[in-house]
């Protein structure tokens, strides 16, 4: 019999490698809870292990579901039908993991945290550098200051493609980890978390799954943060939305359970975390759009992690340039004044290449732009790609990269359309796409099409991530149409070039008719992606005003779609995207009432999702068209509870207010804010709403 359990654990583990794309939770509290079941255990232990956090969908959970499934787990006495074949998972979760206990904390911390992945981050970093030489002293130097130093915050600064990702990655794993570096000096690493932000991924930009992310980290390694985080209530957590609220319950994990320990947070790319129209190289802050508070990331640090006892310093890697060149006096303001940070330049760390002697020619050369080397090398093949490259004695430069970028696309014109229509796609997604989007679109068959596949773009945990910020930056100054260059180079990339706001018209075109077309339908699972980002995509369709006026006002009317934004937590992603439409007059009347709506009703359409419809009848206008809407809905219900032999709900309508403002108008007030009882000292208004 073991001989057989033992047939089944490894022919089961080789189905989780074969199965790339993850591993779906189905979640019924009403039937079974599968944290109580052996396998089930056994199979997201193994799926996380090997395709990161990432890996297992357990999405759609229900605040309820995601208690009851945290409070389940306990491998221990875990359902099985053969004692032996638990006995079985049990040994190898030991194996794996050290003890049961330890198992089931990590999982319960994964699935009440929900923490960000950065596994295949850090492992592409990794393999791109792996011939680099790193020299760590400054670091160790800073670290030895302790507390007591006024330095709390290591900076390391400079511009685009010079290694400060990798340079993170690298300390990650030798420093803050006690890796090969800490070991060589004879030291453990310290208590550490990171987090690292990308421009295009708009989930590493959340601040409150930042914060979530870094207390997962630290209470994995201190039993006293862990134990503070066990106390908290699930559903509390699950429904955090709000910073403010964020930090109130998970502040005090940090701070108490830290208490006497040295903590490193390792935060990189700050700049990526500025609004993204802010990141392009011609922007103008005199004629453009500020969003005040744009940086989320920032803001946590800032107005938050700061706050921390003198046992929590920071390293920040960060270009010049980020919060419109305001970054570094930021910093040194947070933490409290002129001289509170440590500014190195990536050079100061990097050695060289393993290979070739080490010679000064060859660190000069490798003190250059890092991802210009790493695109060489990896687009180098058959001599296809010739490199613009400086001379041996000059180290590369961001304009060389750029000319790089061009020549491999210039060496791959599109050989049709679809392959055009999947990059658009791709520059303009929020998040690195999932697969599974891309094949609903038919565009992953063009994948292979694309120029430097496997390089400057590539597949991995299911999704397609592009190289750099500054592949993004290329395409959007010398490909896209009216991006600067317009496919410039004497027309060479012409081939490629369309209007920026295509990927935006085939994104928006697509959710529309599948997610949203479902929405009403309960038993249909909307993807995550379509619950945050339709509106975003529909509101950037700037070249066609007649298609967008019309999605926006079918997404507007589809009150299913609109319940399920707000109980998945993205409604304030919702009303940015229709308030930008609306404060430059660029949506109909209909979509204007609605966004009146959405904003006058805003809380409690937070606060109570299911219930829109008679929130909507006890706060509106009773001639506005959005009270008509909800009166409508609630009488077509009551019909099918009449049919269905039942009682139908009782609900009075208003149909006349006497010596009031016009009724088919909305009040003066924009919205109501409520939940603060201490006094106001000052009201910020966001531009768009």
């Amino acid at each position: 019999m073991a001989a057989v359990n033992a047939s089944d654990v490894a022919s089961f583990e080789a189905t989780i490698q074969q199965c790339r794309g993850g591993t779906i939770v189905a979640v019924d509290g009403k039937k079974c809870n599968p944290s109580l079941r052996g396998w089930c255990l056994y199979e997201w232990d193994k799926t996380e292990a090997n395709y990161g956090i990432e890996g297992l969908f357990m999405t759609g959970m229900t605040p309820e579901d995601r208690k009851r499934v945290v409070e389940g787990v306990d491998v221990a006495n875990a359902e099985c039908f053969d004692a032996s074949d638990l006995a079985m998972i049990h040994g190898n979760i030991i194996a794996s993991h050290g003890s049961l206990e330890k198992f089931d904390e990590r999982l319960k911390l994964l699935l009440l945290l929900e923490p960000l992945s950065y596994k295949e981050d850090l492992q592409q970093l990794a393999r791109r550098s792996a011939d680099t030489r790193f020299d760590f002293r400054p670091v160790f130097d800073w670290l030895d200051r302790g507390a007591s130093t006024p330095l709390r915050c290591l900076v390391i600064a400079d511009g685009a493609g010079k290694g400060k990702s990798t340079i993170s990655e690298a300390l990650i794993r030798n420093v803050l980890e006690g890796g090969a570096a800490a070991a060589a000096a004879g030291r453990d690493g310290p208590v550490s978390a990171h987090h690292l932000i990308k421009f295009s991924d708009q989930r590493r930009r959340d601040p409150v799954a930042m914060l979530k992310s870094i207390v997962y980290q630290l209470a994995q390694g201190v039993e006293a943060v862990r134990d503070l985080v066990f106390q908290l209530d699930v559903m509390e957590v699950d429904m955090l939305r709000d910073l403010d609220a964020a930090w109130k319950l998970l502040g005090p994990c940090l701070e108490k359970g830290c208490a006497g320990k040295e903590v490193i947070v390792l935060i990189d790319a700050l700049d990526e975390g500025d609004p993204p129209e802010q990141q392009r190289a011609d922007f103008d802050p005199a004629t453009g759009s500020i969003e005040p508070v744009g940086n989320k990331a920032l803001r946590l640090l800032v107005g938050y992690l700061s706050r921390l006892p003198p046992n929590f310093r920071f390293i920040v890697t960060t270009r010049p340039d980020a919060v419109l060149g305001s970054v570094l006096s930021v910093l040194e303001r947070c933490f409290g004044g002129e001289g509170s940070c440590l500014e190195l330049d990536p050079s100061a760390l990097v050695v060289g290449s393993s290979g070739g002697g080490g010679t000064h020619q060859e660190q000069q050369r490798r003190r250059g732009n890092l991802v210009y080397h790493t695109v060489l090398r990896e687009n180098a093949l058959n001599g296809g790609v010739v490199a613009a490259a400086p001379s041996a004695e000059e180290a590369p430069t961001l304009d060389d990269l750029y000319g790089l970028y061009a020549r491999i696309f210039e060496a791959k014109p599109p050989s049709e359309e679809g392959v055009v229509s999947l990059l658009y796609v791709l520059m303009v997604a929020q998040e690195p796409p999932p697969l599974a989007l891309l094949q609903q679109m038919g565009l992953d068959a063009h994948l292979e099409s694309l120029p430097g596949f496997g390089s400057l773009f590539y597949t991995s945990e299911h999704r397609v991530y592009q190289l750099h910020k500054s592949l993004s930056d290329w395409l959007h100054a010398s490909v896209v149409a009216g991006g600067g260059g317009g496919g410039g180079s004497g027309g060479r990339l012409a081939a490629w070039s369309r209007p920026l706001s295509l990927g935006h018209d085939l994104l928006a075109k697509h959710l529309v008719a599948t997610d949203v077309a479902s929405a009403e339908r309960s038993e249909v699972r909307l993807s995550e992606y379509s619950l945050k980002y339709t509106f975003h995509h529909i509101a950037s369709m700037i070249d066609d005003e007649v298609a967008r006026s019309g999605l926006l006002d079918g997404v507007c009317g589809n009150w299913g779609f609109l319940r399920r934004v707000f109980e998945a937590g993205q409604g304030a992603k919702m009303l940015k995207a229709i308030g930008g439409l609306a404060q430059g007059g660029g949506v109909s009347a209909y979509a204007m009432d609605s966004y009146r709506w959405l904003r006058y009703c805003f809380n409690e359409f937070e606060a109570k999702p299911g219930e829109m419809e008679s929130v909507t009848i006890k706060s509106s206008p009773v001639e506005t068209t959005k009270f008509l809407e909800a009166k409508a809905r609630i009488r077509e219900r009551q019909r099918r509870e009449r049919e269905a032999g039942g009682q139908a709900s009782m609900v009075c309508f208003t149909t006349k207010v006497l010596g009031r403002q016009p009724q088919d108008q909305w009040p003066m007030d924009l919205s109501v804010f409520r939940g603060h009882s201490g006094e106001v000292n000052a009201v910020a208004f966001s531009p768009d709403g």
